[in-house]
């Protein structure tokens, strides 16, 4: 759960959540309990701006995987840290409960002053 609890999320205003670039730390079940929690404390029309890893990331090898999905880091500062990598018929299936209001797909980003790679999905959804 992404709150401290059920309480504590149900105090916030649930119009609009941010969630980018952590989602994907997770399993593709993991994903999938992220978005329905997401789904579940949004009001009606609630707005959430969420990222995911795309299976064109060149670190997405598929033989790696341990359900298809998701790899774990095995080296550098995200050792041990799970990987959930998605395409777009895979968002279509993850986000049917929520109307897709935008979907950009980011290749490159520079971070700390030194380039590296990685290609995102970045989304847009309302609570239908």
């Amino acid at each position: 759960m992404f709150f401290k609890s059920k309480q504590h999320a149900d105090k916030l205003d649930k119009k609009l959540i941010t969630k980018l670039d952590k989602i994907y730390h997770t399993s593709y079940d993991g994903v999938v309990k992220a978005l329905r929690e997401i789904n579940r404390v949004l009001k009606d029309k609630g707005e959430a701006f969420i990222s995911f890893n795309t299976k064109d990331n060149p670190h997405y090898v598929k033989e790696k995987t341990v359900d298809g999905y998701t790899m774990i880091a095995t080296e550098g500062h995200e050792a041990g840290i799970p990987h959930c990598y998605v395409d777009e018929n895979d968002l279509f299936g993850l986000l049917q409960d929520f109307e897709i209001l935008s979907m950009n797909k980011e290749i490159n980003y520079v971070r700390k002053g030194k380039e590296t790679h990685g290609v995102h999905f970045y989304v847009h959804v309302a609570k239908k």
